[in-house]
């Protein structure tokens, strides 16, 4: 499937439809989405699940993730990511927050489902967590006038961001 779209200097660009997964490992919970991408910033959901794994358990008291944890967590990409691939993924995302970025062996587990997936994991900073959730919303929601405010309470972190119209 092609779509064609008018660039900026009014020729044509040609956008083809492929197939994204995004994986999202949580404090709480791993995440799935598989969309199909249909033309700039328009997609259509494929695939989503959502699999509650605690791997932020004990995290506050011990300040590392646990074993039991982080293999309950590895066990859901590593089925996420073998999904997504059976269905066609053309591009297969792992994005881990707060839980991870916080944890003195987070750098360890990410290493270790790289290693396993053989796909990177993005750890991404509270400020880059905050901006994807609030495209998320705004993209759910479409068009909003005025002040848009979201919040996020997740199982490792809370954020607030807002925006106004003209933001993105």
């Amino acid at each position: 499937m092609s779509t064609r779209l008018a660039g900026r200097s009014g020729g044509a660009l040609s956008l083809s439809a492929m197939r994204l997964c995004a994986i999202d490992v949580g404090s709480n919970t791993v995440r799935l989405l598989v969309a199909d991408v249909t033309g700039v910033g328009a997609w259509r959901i494929a695939d989503q699940d959502q699999t509650i794994t605690r791997l932020g358990e004990n995290l506050a008291h011990t300040g590392a993730l646990g074993e039991a944890p982080m293999a309950r967590t590895l066990a859901a990409v590593l089925t996420y990511v073998e999904r997504g691939a059976r269905l066609g993924a053309s591009d297969i995302r792992i994005v881990a927050t707060s839980a991870v970025r916080e944890a003195s062996n987070g750098r360890a587990f990410t290493a270790a489902v790289e290693r396993a997936t053989g796909h990177r994991v993005d750890v991404v900073s509270g400020e880059v967590e905050a901006h994807l959730t609030l495209r998320g919303v705004r993209h759910g929601l479409g068009p909003l006038s005025g002040l848009v405010l979201t919040f996020d309470i997740g199982g490792g972190s809370t954020c607030c961001p807002r925006a106004t119209r003209s933001s993105r």
